[in-house]
């Protein structure tokens, strides 16, 4: 079985290097396409456990270190590395059997997803197959989860609801670009099935995080009309969608009566959390404890494994990522494929965060595809980068042009006068620019009085 199982794994190594070492797009097609999939492909041994999206993510690294001269990391590359730091520290203090497993996913998402994404695509055209791709695998989740009450092999409801939300919120910046009467129709009707799967799956921290990163998107674009269009095609969606949930089942997706089990699983949550924290609130309990509770409180998670230090670091990447992003996009054209993906990295950024203020926030799948978007906004800042250099080296040189004409101009002004004669004056002195020749009183005699 061991030997079937390596023959399996050689083979699948083999195809995806044969598929995308010379078009390294294709990596982040299937980087992107198995994200919303959380099941654990390591077959439950070993130390670590990781998704088909992770395996992926993590057979891209030769290609960056090989394929490109220049790894981009982003510009929250070093509050993340004092983050880890910190976690370090509260692993030496208090090491966990899941230590190991938790730091090493951070790293994969912190720097490898963002490396891999910010680096391999060489335009912005790059992307749009692998959002596409992560569209059509989030509509076929989506149908899935609606014909089996949303549990599959390896994943649950509130599992499904995280991926089902960050696909909506990436088709929702499909939808602000400009396409033709076709794909618009395509993708309107695989929007329509992704959002009725994201509403009938009951996951509230997916419908929060949803919402919130619609509200970024909305916000930074300010374009009211195709606000609009958008609106006409999801509240009617949502409308009908909520109209096919049973009443028990409004009633649990609204309720939060802390007598109800989920409710009280919450509340317990939070508590649990903060008396681990309070062993250690400098550096909390230790990494890894995210694996050995119900962790459903991003803030509450990162008090309890890392303290305080861990808490300011953490979300200090949060805050430096988003400041970066809302800076570049200043003055930036809606229609400029750049600001695009700006906006989605800026808009699933805060989607997790919110999603994780009432969920799991280092559950696989989602984050995969968030930190995959930070990857493409730092590709984006990069290109502006350039792009700006390139613009700022165009006007010196322009003006240093328009400098050396103006000099030569002036020069040609004072030569000027100096060799072209002037009119003769009523005294008998012609005026040879500035200097007058006086033939008289240089004792000369003038071609007329000879």
């Amino acid at each position: 079985m061991i030997y079937i199982l390596f023959l399996a794994i050689a083979i699948y190594v083999t195809m995806y290097y044969m598929l995308t070492w010379d078009r390294p797009a294709v990596a982040l097609l299937l980087i992107l396409a198995a994200a919303p999939f959380q099941t654990d492909v390591s077959g439950g041994g070993g130390f670590a456990r990781f998704s088909l999206a992770e395996v992926n993510l993590a057979l891209a690294i030769p290609l960056i270190l090989v394929r490109s001269k220049r790894v981009r990391l982003g510009p929250s590359a070093f509050p993340i590395g004092l983050y880890l730091i910190v976690c370090v520290l509260s692993a030496l203090q208090s090491p966990r059997d899941t230590t190991v497993t938790s730091i090493l996913q951070m790293i994969l998402y912190f720097y490898v997803a963002v490396a891999v994404f910010s680096t391999l695509a060489k335009s912005p055209d790059d992307y749009v197959p692998a959002m596409w791709g992560l569209l059509w695998v989030g509509a076929a989740l989506s149908i899935a989860g609606m014909a089996t009450n949303f549990f599959l092999p390896g994943m649950n409801k509130n599992g499904i609801g995280a991926s089902l939300s960050v696909v909506f919120l990436v088709a929702t910046e499909l939808w602000f670009r400009g396409y033709t009467a076709r794909a618009k129709l395509r993708l309107g009707i695989l929007f329509s099935i992704v959002t009725a799967g994201l509403l009938l799956s009951l996951s509230r921290g997916a419908w929060l995080g949803a919402m919130l990163g619609v509200l970024v998107l909305f916000t930074l674009r300010q374009q009211l009309k195709i606000v609009v269009r958008f609106a006409i095609v999801a509240l009617p969606v949502i409308w009908l969608g909520w109209g096919f949930v049973p009443a028990e089942k409004r009633e649990y997706a609204l309720g939060f009566d802390k007598s109800r089990y989920n409710i009280a699983a919450r509340y317990d949550s939070v508590e649990y959390a903060n008396m681990q924290w309070q062993r250690n609130s400098l550096l909390g309990s230790g990494v890894g404890l995210r694996k050995e509770y119900d962790a459903t409180n991003i803030v509450m998670l990162t008090l309890a494994e890392t303290g305080i230090l861990g808490f300011i670091s953490f979300f200090s990447i949060q805050i430096v990522l988003l400041a970066a992003l809302y800076k570049a996009q200043v003055g930036l054209p809606r229609s400029d494929p750049l600001f695009s993906l700006l906006a989605l990295g800026g808009a699933l950024t805060v989607a997790r965060i919110g999603h994780g203020m009432v969920d799991h926030y280092w559950s696989r799948g989602a984050i995969t595809v968030a930190w995959s978007s930070v990857g493409m906004s730092t590709y984006a800042l990069s290109a502006l980068r350039a792009r700006r250099r390139v613009a700022r080296a165009e006007q010196a040189r322009e003006l240093i042009a328009w400098r050396q004409g103006a000099l030569a101009e002036m020069h040609n002004q004072r030569l000027r006068p100096l060799i072209t004669p002037r009119a003769e004056t009523h005294s008998g002195e012609r005026r040879y620019g500035d200097a007058a020749f006086n033939d008289a009183s240089r004792g000369i005699s003038s071609p007329e009085s000879v």
